[in-house]
């Protein structure tokens, strides 16, 4: 074997600082603190730099597959890109994580909608219905629904969250307005915007809706809610 020339030696010196080099730089860019990686992709979210973004949590879901909230940050990410069935993935995740937070099964629920899997969207939006079976849980269905064009399915469900509440909420009565109005079926929105003002006679909002149809929101106008007269048990 012959001695190494100083030229070799060099060559061969610089060869290896270089795979060091490498090898640490390699080592250092794995192992960024995890509240360093969320704090970069937080900042390419708030410059809109989804790119950016999406590879910062990437990283930090992969590192930290516990991590809901950079998962639904994540899934943010991919609905801003467009990429709804890697949306709908990280947030099946994050549900599984934190199935009572309302804003993870919103975002869930969003996902499956915008990745047009409506079917299974329906399917677990009743399933939620029956159990727990919240007043929320069937305006979520009703929404849903008629989101994409189960009509019936959304009334049904509605109008089951509205005797749920026998008429003591503002949301389920607006919500029924809302179905209304979206079908044309403007006798059936004035009247759901009349039982909402009579349970929340100071909302602009509520006013503002039914001076849209050129009535006066005077306090004789508003009417008893529909399902707080019925016998529910």
């Amino acid at each position: 074997m012959r001695p190494k020339t100083p030229a070799r030696l060099i060559a061969s010196t610089c060869l290896t600082l270089a795979l060091l080099s490498g090898t640490l730089l390699s080592g250092c860019a794995t192992s960024r603190p995890l509240p360093y990686v969320r704090e970069q992709g937080d900042k390419a979210m708030d410059r809109q730099n989804y790119t950016l973004a999406k590879a910062e949590f990437e990283e930090v879901v992969q590192r930290d597959p516990t991590d809901w909230r950079s998962r639904s940050k994540l899934a943010s990410v991919y609905e801003q890109l467009g990429q709804y069935p890697q949306m709908r993935e990280q947030m099946a995740v994050a549900y599984d994580l934190r199935p009572e937070d309302p804003e993870i099964l919103d975002l869930y629920c969003e996902s499956m909608r915008l990745s047009q899997d409506n079917d299974a969207l329906i399917r677990f939006l009743r399933d939620l219905s029956v159990s727990p079976g919240r007043v929320e849980d069937f305006l979520r269905l009703g929404y849903y629904a008629s989101q994409v064009g189960d009509v019936d399915e959304a009334e049904r469900a509605l109008l089951t969250g509205a005797r749920l509440d026998r008429g003591q909420s503002v949301e389920p009565q607006m919500a029924l307005a809302t179905f209304f109005a979206k079908l044309g079926d403007d006798e059936h929105a004035l009247q759901r915007l009349r039982m909402a003002l009579f349970l929340d006679p100071e909302n602009e909002s509520i006013k503002e809706a039914i001076r849209s149809y050129g009535e006066i929101p005077g306090p004789s106008y508003a009417v008893v809610p529909t399902e707080s007269r019925l016998d529910v048990h």
